[in-house]
């Protein structure tokens, strides 16, 4: 019987299930929409800087939604850029690269692409849109829209009101809290909950 492999392979095997797990972890955290990343993704800096240079590259960007613009045959989405987190979410942050220009073909209906929701897309550069930030003129990269992904809000959860109590977490039994958490009474401290109204992220 040859012992080495007795006691080897146990110890190598965990090592193969965890790459494993990671594996396929890092594949399902990134929505399925904006998965493919392109091979060479410039960023919004440089295409501001050199639009002829980048025209028609693939780039997968994300921010937070400033206005959703509907127009004939296509919706027009302005966003603050943001970098992308390992799952391709824009991460919550004020810093930022600046403006852009997402652009869909078809109706996008503005409640739902609703202003401070993050989105990802997936697209080509398209040049760039002259508009205006307030009184001042901007030049917006485009990206013609492949595919995208439109993040869900994050919910804070928020404990309920709860009297100070001197004697936690020793009781005495004239304590008026001396009997929580047991004999049937409410726990220490009661579940979350999601109260309205809520913010994006």
């Amino acid at each position: 019987m040859d012992f080495k492999q007795i006691f080897v392979l146990p110890r190598k095997a965990p090592a193969a299930v965890l790459l494993c797990m990671l594996a396929l972890s890092a594949c399902t955290t990134i929505p399925r929409e904006v998965r493919d990343t392109p091979e060479q993704s410039p960023s919004l800096a440089e295409v501001r800087a050199d639009p002829a240079a980048y025209a028609g590259a693939q780039v997968r960007w994300g921010g937070t939604i400033v206005r959703t613009t509907n127009k004939d045959g296509l919706t027009e989405i302005e966003i603050v850029a943001r970098r992308l987190l390992s799952n391709t979410r824009p991460a919550d942050t004020d810093q930022t690269q600046g403006r852009f220009i997402a652009r869909f073909g078809g109706f996008l209906d503005p409640q739902v692409y609703a202003a401070e929701r993050d989105i990802t897309v997936v697209g080509t550069i398209n040049g760039l849109a002259l508009s205006t930030i307030g009184e001042a003129q901007y030049n917006f990269p485009v990206v013609q829209v492949s595919s995208h992904y439109l993040w869900r809000e994050i919910r804070e959860p928020v404990y309920p009101y709860r009297p100070y109590d001197p004697w936690h977490p020793y009781r005495p039994y004239y304590s008026p809290f001396y009997f929580e958490g047991h004999f049937g009474w409410p726990a220490h401290r009661p579940r979350p909950s999601y109260p309205r109204p809520h913010r994006y992220r």
